[in-house]
Order: structure tokens, then C-alpha cells, then sequence
């Protein structure tokens, strides 16, 4: 397919240059993920073999299509892919070379935590306070000072 080269560690590396074997079902891939990545790294390598592969079948589809005036969709997913010419094909596989190796490089960021890429929660966020917790705040402060009124009154 293309070569993937990124500095995290070898294992990374290795992960991303090698593809399931087309036996190997989309439903399964999950299988030969290895476990002891982080999350967000499952995540990626999931994302870049489905990507991978279903690239291989819209090029495959698209090639078949070309060569025969209509064919249904065996596969029965749904709609077929609208027919392209050699330019569109070129510029749809452009896009898909593209995205997949932007996954792999960790320019789309996939993390399965909800935070940044960095991995950072997004402390520049201003959330609209709870209401009622800020009701709760202002009966703390009045029972507080309810409280202190009373120690004192038991000093004197």
C-alpha cells in the first residue's frame, strides 16, 4: 500500500505497516489490535484499516463499474458510488492517501478521552455554572455564617 514512517516507538511503527489479511473481517480487526496500546492508539490503528480497506473496495468497485456498463451491488451496503472518471478517481484517492496517512501520523487527533491531542482536558472552556450548585454555595456560606454566630455566642 504506502509506507508509514513516524518516530513513536518501533512497536507503533510496526503496528501501522502491517495490514490485516483480506480473510480477516472488518468486524474482527479489533481482534489483532494490540492490547497493550493506550486507547487512542487502538483507536487510530482501527480507524487507519478501515479506512485502508474500505479505500481497496471503492477502488475495486469503482474499476469494475468502469468496466462493465451496471452491475448491482453485490455487497447490498446500500447506494452505489456515483460512476468518476480517471481525473475524480485520481483526486478521490489523493484524499484517501491523504487522510490515512494524517491518521497515521497523528495529525487527526483520535482520542477516545475527550480532550485535546495533547491529551490535555480543555481548561479554556467557560462553562455556564450549575445552578444548582450555586445555590448550594450561597446556603453553605449563609449556614456558615449561621454556624459562627452561634460558636460565638457559646464564648461568651
Amino acid at each position: 500500500m504506502f509506507l508509514l514512517c513516524f518516530y513513536v516507538s518501533d512497536r507503533v511503527l510496526i503496528a501501522f505497516l502491517a495490514q490485516p489479511h483480506a480473510s480477516v473481517s472488518d468486524s474482527s480487526f479489533y481482534k489483532h489490535i494490540d492490547c497493550d496500546l493506550p486507547d487512542p492508539h487502538r483507536a487510530r490503528q482501527l480507524l487507519v484499516w478501515s479506512a485502508a480497506r474500505a479505500m481497496t473496495r471503492l477502488s475495486e468497485a469503482s474499476s469494475s463499474n468502469s468496466n462493465s456498463k451496471f452491475k448491482p451491488s453485490s455487497s447490498g451496503s446500500g447506494k452505489d458510488p456515483p460512476p468518476l472518471d480517471e481525473r475524480e478517481k485520481q483526486i478521490l484517492k489523493t484524499v484517501q492517501d491523504d487522510f490515512i496517512r494524517m491518521l497515521a501520523e497523528k495529525k487527526i487527533d483520535t482520542s477516545v478521552y475527550g480532550h485535546g491531542p495533547d491529551d490535555k482536558a480543555g481548561d479554556d472552556r467557560h462553562l455556564k455554572p450549575n445552578e444548582q450548585n450555586v445555590k448550594n454555595k450561597e446556603r453553605e456560606v449563609k449556614f456558615q455564617e449561621h454556624i459562627e454566630r452561634f460558636v460565638i455566642g457559646l464564648n461568651t
